[in-house]
């Protein structure tokens, strides 16, 4: 099959998918995938599959951009990002919240300790998970982890994650992880409105 841009869907029936259905479906989009030829963009959207196969099982070389549905833990994120390596934009819409702030802390700014960064061309890295929902609390402390392990990235989106915090650890590290000074950040603002920044201006410790 020839296209220039080609997106996939899987239509799931949400966490309660069994893994045995999951499973295929994931084999088959891999195999629909695999004969796409030429596409400069080939997007799979595989729901809540995830939450039921390893990442790994939806690993192929000409995936250029993942839409998540599933709660995703750190450890399923940076797992995808590894088994995609020409993945250009990942969208997750749920970050699991079971696990906790402190399991997943950056280094601090100044510490001497350097986080290894992944091997990837990741681009675009969107966090839809909404205020309110158990997962919010979350998108913080995944953001900080993640912005210092890919290097490639031009664009992080988490409109409904809080600004200030992330903004202020973007600047205090900024001198360590010089990428980070050329991201566009997409966050909520103090005063509730979606905002376009880089990690230039002042933002005072949150």
């Amino acid at each position: 099959m020839a296209a220039e841009h080609f997106s996939l869907k899987i239509q799931d029936r949400g966490a309660g998918t069994p893994p045995a259905l999951a499973a295929a479906a994931l084999a088959a989009a891999k195999r629909i995938s695999s004969r796409v030829q030429g596409a400069k963009t080939l997007e799979l959207d595989v729901g809540s599959c995830l939450a039921q196969v390893p990442p790994e099982s939806i690993a192929c070389a000409s995936l250029t951009r993942l839409v998540v549905g599933a709660a995703a833990t750190l450890d399923m994120i940076l797992r995808l990002i590894r088994a995609l390596p020409n993945l250009d934009s990942l969208v997750l819409y749920e970050l699991a919240s079971n696990e906790t702030p402190a399991s997943m802390s950056a280094p601090a700014p100044g510490t001497g300790y350097a986080v290894e960064p992944l091997g990837t061309r990741l681009k675009v890295l969107s966090i839809n998970a909404r205020q309110g929902d158990p997962s919010w609390k979350m998108a913080v402390p995944v953001a900080k982890c993640l912005l210092l392990r890919i290097p490639t990235l031009d664009t992080f989106s988490a409109i409904y994650a809080p600004a200030k915090p992330i903004m202020y650890f973007v600047r205090e590290c900024s001198k360590w992880y010089p990428h980070l000074a050329r991201i566009r950040f997409f966050l909520d603002s103090s005063n509730g409105s979606s905002e376009n920044q880089r990690a230039g201006g002042a933002v005072t410790d949150p």
